[in-house]
Formats: structure tokens, C-alpha cells, sequence
């Protein structure tokens, strides 16, 4: 009778499937990616890099990184590359694309007056973005810091 009973117990046990028990906690996308943002009728492109260190609960600092005149995030990236300092200090970095005028990208970094390049709407593409990625992840408001090179 024992033998039976440890029998069934042991059934019941290895016949146990935990595929059904679900877990809650949300997996946050670490890396690199390529996203688009629509502002002003035109799609902008930016990369963003998530730390591994990231996990959503407290809030981290934010780093854009502006490539000069005629750059392209894809090659920029790699020329003022921080993601290892992102890493070593958990922040967001954001390496946005600048407007096409006659073929060479540019920054409109000014309000709008006669001397512009172009009429591209780069500080409300900029503003539109933080508003982005503060609805996306966990950044700390005041601390949200540009560098670049040109």
C-alpha cells in the first residue's frame, strides 16, 4: 500500500506542468534600437540605447548625442561611441537624426528667423522626443544633458 501510494504521489508530482503559471513582471528590451518619430508631417529617425542595468524601476539620466553636419547616426554612433559609459553609468542614450538640406543632414538649432539653414522644426522634434522616451522609460526630468560634435 505504501509503494502505491508513493507511486501516486510521485505521478502527481512529475505530472505537474508549470507552463501555465504566468509571470507579471514586465521584461524590459535592453540594447540598441532604431525607432521613428513622426513631428511636423516627416519621419525622424534616432537610435537609443538601453543600459542592461536598466530595469524601469528607478529613475535614470538621459544623454542625447548629436552627430555635426552632413553625420549620420549609423556611422556617428560608432565615431562618438558612449554606449560602454552608458553601460558603466546607467543612462539613456538617444543619438537623433538631423533634416536632409541639399543632401548634407544639419541641426536647425535656432528659432525660427531669416539666418536658418532650413525651417526644420529641430526643437520641437527634440521636445517631442524627450516627451517620447519619458512615456517609454523611467527618466529623470532633470537630468537630461545634449553633448554632440560638429
Amino acid at each position: 500500500m505504501k509503494k502505491l501510494l508513493l507511486l501516486i504521489i510521485l505521478s502527481l508530482v512529475i505530472s505537474c506542468d508549470d507552463s501555465n503559471v504566468t509571470d507579471d513582471s514586465e521584461t524590459i528590451d535592453t540594447g540598441q534600437f532604431k525607432r521613428i518619430l513622426n513631428h511636423d508631417n516627416q519621419e525622424r529617425e534616432y537610435i537609443v540605447y538601453i543600459p542592461e542595468s536598466y530595469d524601469g524601476t528607478t529613475e535614470v539620466p538621459m544623454v542625447f548625442n548629436f552627430h555635426g553636419f552632413g553625420g549620420y547616426i549609423s556611422k556617428y554612433i560608432d565615431e562618438a561611441d558612449m554606449r560602454s559609459v552608458a553601460d558603466a553609468e546607467n543612462f539613456i542614450l538617444v543619438y537623433p537624426q538631423g533634416t536632409e538640406i541639399e543632401g548634407f543632414s544639419h541641426w536647425n538649432a535656432a528659432e525660427d528667423s531669416p539666418d536658418n539653414k532650413s525651417d526644420a522644426d529641430d526643437i520641437g522634434f527634440v521636445k517631442k522626443l524627450i516627451e517620447q522616451l519619458k512615456s517609454d522609460y523611467n527618466i529623470n526630468s532633470n537630468r537630461i544633458y545634449a553633448c554632440g560634435y560638429s
